[in-house]
């Protein structure tokens, strides 16, 4: 009804700049979406004080059908952020709504390496999340970069060690040209995160692996044994001590050795 009324604005704001099709968006009222797009001149890209457009509201949101009909919209922009830097793709792999992200990823142009104000790129909120489905998904896109690091220097391995998730990190030691032992700003490696968090299945695949070292220490001297030691993982000690040429001995900066940990 108030849509056929003369003179209805339906690009006014509210104070915090969101739109009818925002809030439509947002709140994941189909009909109402598809009335307003119906409109004319309305702008599917208008964002609101944050710079939310209607499609990364309705991605993040997981609201699948009202994500098909705005990427369908002509001169949508799938890689348009927000003023934080989140695209609708980041949004949904950040809230695990893996049936929108697999409709993003169909659409021609979406970038998949795209990084939010943090760096955090879909790949490594996967990972950090331990949404295996969405981590599936992203690796078989072509040109994913899988040791692109956040701000932090965090990559999709680093957190998938640290938070424990087996089955990601399984995934990601398939991909070819992954670093098992590139570090954070704090220096960690995954080793040494998996063995400080007494992750002992993803301790046993990084340590199958050729490439890893297990002398490697961080910022603060800290080996993965003295980090396992320190935090009593008995298993993940076990595992390091049968790994050949384990220094049992190696100091942190503050002269601390695993035994004395």
């Amino acid at each position: 009804m108030l849509l056929e009324e003369d003179g209805v604005d339906v690009h006014k704001a509210d104070s915090e700049g969101d739109t009818p099709l925002l809030l439509a968006a947002e709140r994941g009222h189909l009909e109402i979406v598809k009335m307003l797009l119906q409109e004319d001149g309305v702008d599917v890209h208008k964002a609101n004080n944050e710079g939310d457009t209607p499609l990364l509201l309705a991605a993040e949101s997981g609201h699948l059908e009202i994500v098909k009909i705005l990427l369908e919209e002509d001169g949508v922009d799938v890689n348009k952020a927000s003023n934080d830097g989140d695209t609708p793709l980041l949004g949904a792999a950040w809230e695990c709504h893996s049936e929108v992200v697999k409709l993003l990823l169909e659409k021609d142009g979406v970038d998949v390496n795209k990084a939010n104000n943090r760096g955090f790129t879909p790949l490594l909120l996967a990972a950090g999340g331990g949404h295996s489905e969405i981590m599936k998904m992203l690796l078989e896109e072509d040109g994913v970069d899988v040791n692109k690091a956040s701000n932090q220097g965090s990559t999709p391995l680093l957190l998938a060690a640290e938070f424990g998730h087996s089955e990601i990190m399984k995934m990601l030691l398939e991909e070819d040209g992954v670093d098992v032992n590139k570090a954070n700003n704090h220096g960690d490696t995954p080793l040494l995160l998996a063995a400080g968090g007494g992750h002992s299945e993803i301790m046993k695949m990084l340590l199958e692996d050729d490439g890893v070292d297990v002398h490697k220490a961080n910022n603060q001297g800290s080996t993965p044994l003295s980090n396992a030691a320190r935090e009593g993982h008995s298993e993940v000690v076990k595992m390091l001590l049968e790994k050949d040429g384990v220094d049992v001995n190696k100091a942190d900066n503050q002269g601390y050795t695993p035994f004395l940990e």
